[in-house]
């Protein structure tokens, strides 16, 4: 371009306004913003939402085992106290029969016996409980409910430590066993405990 051209061309730009200029640089700056800061896309949106929704399943399902983990530990020891308290009650009252003759019923659901010669006692498997009944009484007490009766039962000994099976007098009974199995929200104990009165001895 010649001199003059040249010497145009400055005086023109020389002569504009500054507001113009401001104005410029203004737009400039707005464009290389939004040019850094642009939003995201659908395909970059719906990628992050489906990250963020596996993380989330994942801990939702971590929670729910470990609710379910917790309410299992629950029901555990709710059955493992029951059961240790009936099985251990029954031990107590018939480790005190006096002797032989006072064993009245022995089968594998009912037990009755008298303790002290005075007290006469029931202990019976049904409707999935563990029953306790102190003769003369019109109610008995339930000793523990959530019992399995089809795999619960009370065995029986005599004196030779040979199983005493279908039909046999409750007065060669030497030793017991109650088997409990407890369940409850599909957790199972199982309780066993032996027993032979101490005048047996």
């Amino acid at each position: 371009k010649t001199t003059n051209e040249l010497l145009f061309i400055f005086i023109m730009m020389h002569s504009m306004k500054k507001y113009q200029l401001v104005q410029l640089l203004h737009l400039k700056m707005k464009y290389l913003f939004y040019k850094s800061y642009k939003g995201m896309s659908i395909v970059e949106l719906i990628t992050g939402m489906s990250v963020v929704g596996v993380i989330v399943s994942s801990m939702a399902a971590i929670i729910a085992t470990s609710v379910t983990t917790l309410k299992t530990v629950d029901i555990r020891k709710d059955l493992v106290m029951n059961g240790y308290y009936a099985s251990s009650k029954f031990v107590r009252e018939f480790r005190e029969i006096d002797q032989q003759t006072d064993v009245l019923v022995a089968d594998s659901t009912t037990v009755r016996f008298i303790v002290a010669d005075t007290l006469t006692v029931e202990y019976k498997l049904t409707n999935s409980r563990l029953t306790r009944l102190i003769v003369g009484n019109l109610n008995s007490s339930v000793m523990t409910a959530h019992v399995d009766v089809s795999k619960s039962y009370f065995n029986y000994w005599d004196n030779t430590q040979t199983v005493l099976t279908g039909v046999f007098l409750p007065s060669a009974v030497w030793r017991a066993r109650i088997t409990l199995t407890m369940t409850d929200y599909d957790t199972d104990v199982v309780f066993a405990a032996d027993v032979f009165p101490e005048d047996f001895k």
